[in-house]
């Protein structure tokens, strides 16, 4: 009975997955499964959006010494490439160890937030010096 059972809930589930997010309602076992399902799609999703991430901070460490003064193009590439990148470079390859699902969407969720603290700390540096960033933020 319980395999029959698991079967509804997982043909339910497809069902209300394939229906889009919006309306998305689950019940509770159901929580339960789309939620472990998420967890463990993170890695595979995160490899991409990693590597766009790095890419964007090594473009724009790349145009900040063209077009921010001296002294604050040292500070921002410097956040960018000490503090960003290595954290990004950190879930990519996290997204490929050995990590409880659990685990990895700590460490993702944490640098998403670490990420965002960089573009304040980049703004925050560019407003102190009384300069208008022009493509960050």
């Amino acid at each position: 009975m319980q395999s029959g059972q698991n079967a509804v809930q997982a043909s339910e589930f497809e069902a209300q997955r394939r229906a889009g997010h919006r309306r998305l309602r689950f019940t509770p076992a159901l929580e339960k499964l789309y939620r472990d399902q998420r967890q463990h799609a993170l890695p595979e999703r995160a490899r991409p959006v990693a590597i766009s991430a790095v890419a964007l901070f090594l473009i724009y460490a790349a145009l900040d010494p063209f077009l921010l003064p001296s002294e604050l193009a040292h500070q921002t590439v410097a956040v960018r490439l000490l503090l960003s990148c290595p954290v990004i470079l950190l879930i990519w390859g996290l997204s490929y160890a050995p990590v409880s699902a659990k685990r990895f969407a700590r460490w993702y969720a944490g640098a998403y937030v670490w990420g965002g603290l960089n573009v304040v700390l980049i703004i925050a540096l560019a407003r102190r010096q009384a300069f208008p960033m022009p493509y960050d933020g």
